[in-house]
């Protein structure tokens, strides 16, 4: 059994990286929806943005 070391912290083979993936994907999507709807307050907003570039970037979605 292997443990891999990534940016996020350690994976185990119980949690493997596609399930990770979706999660990061699920959570974009909230996301962009709150922006889109106003719901995210503004002192937040450039936060949240950079925090959607460094998903895409990181996991290319």
């Amino acid at each position: 059994m292997t443990i891999e070391y990534t940016h996020m912290g350690f994976m185990s083979p119980r949690e493997p990286e596609m399930d990770a993936v979706d999660r990061w994907r699920d959570l974009k999507r909230k996301l962009e929806e709150k922006l889109r709807r106003g719901e995210i307050p503004a002192e937040d907003v450039e936060g949240v943005r950079y925090g959607l570039d460094r998903i895409h970037h990181y996991y290319k979605i």
